[in-house]
């Protein structure tokens, strides 16, 4: 027999006596929480590696709606199709951005700014905007 017990200074406060180790240490805890009113909730499909399709789910919600609203309300509001084609907006409107990121680039490399005016340069920018479409 295993006997395990909880001590506060030299006082005992819990104590267990069991087959193993293990199962003292098991009643030792269950008499804390007994004692605290504590409970223990114990999710076996719990990986933080690999997330679980509703937790994908949930976080693609958020990026499509935002966090202010509950996964409920945004399921009620909006089908997923909504949220693939809000996703998809968002994806596009990003490659947009690149091209013209990408194409201001490539305007300013044509620049001769030393003897350009600010009026010129407008010009020439909605000019350039134009060739490239």
């Amino acid at each position: 027999m295993i006997e395990a017990k909880i001590l506060k200074g030299d006082r005992l406060v819990f104590q267990s006596v069991a087959n193993t180790k293990q199962e003292a240490e098991s009643d030792l805890l269950y008499q804390l929480m007994n004692y605290f009113d504590f409970s223990i909730h114990i999710n076996p499909d719990y990986n933080p590696t690999n997330p679980t399709k509703d937790k994908f789910i949930d976080d693609i919600f958020e990026i499509a709606f935002g966090d202010t609203m509950l996964k409920a309300e945004l399921l009620e509001e909006h089908d997923y199709q909504e949220v693939t084609n809000k996703i998809m907006e968002y994806s596009d409107n990003a490659l947009k951005w690149e091209q013209e990121e990408n194409m201001l680039d490539e305007f300013i490399k044509t620049l001769n700014l030393e003897e350009e005016e600010d009026y010129f340069l407008n010009e020439r920018l909605q000019r350039f905007i134009k060739e490239q479409n």
